[in-house]
């Protein structure tokens, strides 16, 4: 199903308050399968404690802001979840915190693709996804 017609809600993380309202005032969608008529209306949260539990996360910030990122949206997260996390290959030492973090809680793996960048030829993401309820509970603390 779309997420139209599944009643379904994408959230975007903005710490920025004045961008956060703009974005929300003026209003921000998704466009599904390229049609007007079918756009999804995002919401623009500036905490998490606006957010309501989610499926799927694309964590796209500066390398020091992974594991709290992570951290903080953990408890939002449904058994069963993905968190992709992007540009883990660029500057993998910087990374360390955030794979060391996630790998050792959740099953996780590195997706290495070409990129055409000056400073790169390859990037990668990191893919981890939450045991749902039938593959046991989360790993303790």
């Amino acid at each position: 199903a779309k997420l139209s017609e599944a009643g379904e809600e994408v959230i975007f993380l903005e710490s920025n308050v004045a961008r956060a309202k703009l974005l929300n005032d003026s209003g921000l969608f998704l466009s599904e399968g390229g049609a007007r008529e079918r756009c999804v209306r995002i919401k623009v949260a500036t905490g998490v404690d606006a957010i309501t539990p989610v499926d799927f996360v694309f964590i796209d910030c500066g390398y020091s802001n992974y594991p709290p990122c992570f951290v903080g949206l953990e408890k939002k997260l449904r058994p069963g979840a993905v968190v992709v996390a992007d540009n883990v290959g660029l500057d993998a030492g910087s990374m360390d915190n955030y794979l060391k973090l996630v790998r050792s809680k959740y099953k996780s793996r590195t997706e290495w693709f070409d990129v055409e960048l000056p400073w790169a030829k390859r990037d990668a993401m990191e893919v981890t996804r939450l045991s749902s309820k039938d593959e046991g509970q989360r790993s303790k603390d």
